[in-house]
């Protein structure tokens, strides 16, 4: 469908819509039309679901207990509750099995604790220069420290002495 060029956007707009208007209005109509149908059928399904319903709250008021539990006495013990008491039983079982669950589940992470909590501190050689072995700056700590020593600055010169048998390896 082309667009007239000779007339505005604004006018060939309006043509279309009052061309819709009779379209729509109609298809409403039939919306409504079959919207009150509806209701009606549902007010009709609610009036037979009331009246069963009434029927059957008037069977169960004129009914005796004996009727409403199977034809079963209590009072014969005729094995009434018998589903009851299994899943009673059922359910007595499940609570076992998960707290003896539970209590593994503690039991072993408690085995994966074993190790103690507590971190010794550590050794109180801060000042160590050249960077000494712990047992090295344990003993340091009770006197003062020293100048740290190089084989060019020896803290003692030791002599040793040459033994015969060194010498006559040498010659």
């Amino acid at each position: 469908m082309a667009l007239n060029i000779d007339k505005s956007l604004l006018d060939q707009t309006k043509e279309k819509a009052q061309e819709a208007v009779p379209v729509v209005e109609s298809a409403l109509d039939t919306l409504i039309d079959a919207a009150k149908e509806g209701i009606e059928a549902a007010k009709g399904a609610a009036k037979d679901v009331a009246a069963a319903s009434q029927a059957k709250v008037s069977e169960v008021a004129e009914a005796s207990p004996s009727d409403l539990y199977g034809g079963h006495d209590d009072a014969e013990g005729s094995g009434g509750g018998r589903w009851f008491k299994r899943l009673l039983v059922l359910g007595l079982l499940a609570a076992i099995g998960g707290i003896i669950f539970k209590r593994m589940r503690d039991n072993q992470q408690a085995a994966d604790n074993w190790q103690s909590a507590y971190v010794p501190p550590p050794p109180p050689a801060a000042d160590d220069e050249a960077g000494a072995a712990p047992d090295e700056a344990a003993a340091d700590e009770e006197a003062e420290p020293h100048e740290p020593t190089t084989p060019d600055a020896p803290a003692e010169v030791v002599e040793v002495a040459e033994t015969d048998e060194e010498t006559t390896e040498k010659s």
